[in-house]
């Protein structure tokens, strides 16, 4: 990793990214950019909202927008919603201005995260839980080979927001000594 590029996280809701690129950013002494946070802001509607009135597709677009407008600044420590690495534009992006982390999570402790806040989550409305479940699982399944693996994985399933920037800063440290 460059001394200044960027560091993305990636990887399914609930994995952590939000959490773990706040602790990293600490840790580094970076900028914490959060593209949803960035998008809500900029749109003046929840993410919920935005799927409503505009759809998914939409949101897509706007997303790929706010990427774009991270990857033209450096030293920043990134938390990219869950479906952003499905499309190309963001994958080439992320790995030509920086280091990405794929997070990820088992299925079980995602919607542990997930279930209290799946209201906010337009891609998990459902009728139920089972179907909410159902939903996770299928996403969880077509994104698995749209994530780009990225430059190093790391499993939160079973590390606090903590313990996954530490590991990150380790590692990035052994890849700059190499």
């Amino acid at each position: 990793m460059a001394k200044d590029g960027n560091i993305y996280l990636i990887g399914p809701m609930g994995s952590g990214k939000t959490a773990v690129g706040r602790e990293l950013a600490r840790r580094l002494k970076r900028r914490f950019v959060d593209t949803d946070l960035v998008l809500v802001r900029r749109c003046g509607a929840s993410i919920e909202d935005v799927f409503a009135k505009r759809g998914e597709p939409a949101f897509r677009r706007l997303e790929l927008g706010e990427v774009r407008r991270v990857a033209k600044r450096s030293s920043l420590v990134v938390a990219l919603g869950g479906g952003a690495p499905s499309q190309s534009e963001v994958r080439r992006l992320l790995s030509s201005t920086g280091t990405t982390v794929l997070l990820t999570c088992d299925q079980r402790t995602l919607w542990k995260r997930l279930a209290p806040r799946k209201r906010s989550r337009p891609l998990l409305h459902a009728p139920s839980d089972a179907h909410s479940r159902a939903r996770l699982a299928s996403l969880i399944r077509k994104r698995k080979h749209a994530y780009p693996k990225g430059d190093f994985r790391i499993s939160t399933t079973r590390l606090d927001a903590k313990a996954v920037a530490r590991a990150i800063v380790r590692r990035l440290s052994d890849e700059e000594r190499n």
